[in-house]
């Protein structure tokens, strides 16, 4: 999700701050921001839901700089409503996108990843863990990347790989 957002701000601080950057979305000329940056920037069209894009993408993105060492997972949509608002088809759409899409792009990379003792960022959400009647799919997707990120954390940190998301909050 870096045509816009969180996803776009992080690539462009990543950016400014020296790294080099490749910048997935589903909207390749909401990547035209990267033309600023030919050197040091790589826009790829990208369907996170999509194991063979996201393979492609991770290639890709190897090939262009020769190793990676982040990937920042924040790819997502929000749907507002309640339980019975949502078709089966808005939900899985919500899932695929925010969750899936998560383990599915963090797969991809995970051997560079592995190589490099590098790092995966998840961004999730305070719907994770504050309760709205309007945001339950979103926020039981964003709860779900909380537990997956720690997870990830226990099974990657004797790999060398660092797992970030959001902090431990109390109960």
């Amino acid at each position: 999700g870096a045509g816009s957002g969180i996803g776009k701000r992080t690539a462009q601080v990543l950016l400014e701050a020296g790294h080099q950057v490749s910048a997935w979305d589903r909207d390749l000329p909401a990547l035209g921001w990267t033309e600023q940056h030919p050197d040091t920037a790589l826009a790829v069209q990208v369907d996170v839901t999509d194991e063979q894009s996201c393979s492609a993408a991770a290639s890709a993105t190897a090939e262009r700089f020769g190793r990676v060492d982040l990937v920042v997972n924040c790819a997502g949509i929000f749907f507002a409503g309640g339980l019975s608002d949502a078709s089966l088809a808005d939900v899985r759409r919500i899932i695929d996108i925010n969750l899936l899409g998560t383990i599915i792009v963090s797969r991809a990379l995970a051997p560079e990843l592995r190589a490099s003792r590098g790092a995966i960022v998840n961004i999730a959400s305070v719907a994770a863990i504050k309760p709205s009647p309007t945001s339950c799919y979103y926020a039981g997707t964003k709860a779900a990347i909380v537990q997956l990120t720690r997870s990830w954390a226990a099974e990657l940190a004797p790999t060398g790989v660092a797992t970030h998301g959001p902090p431990q909050l109390p109960d």
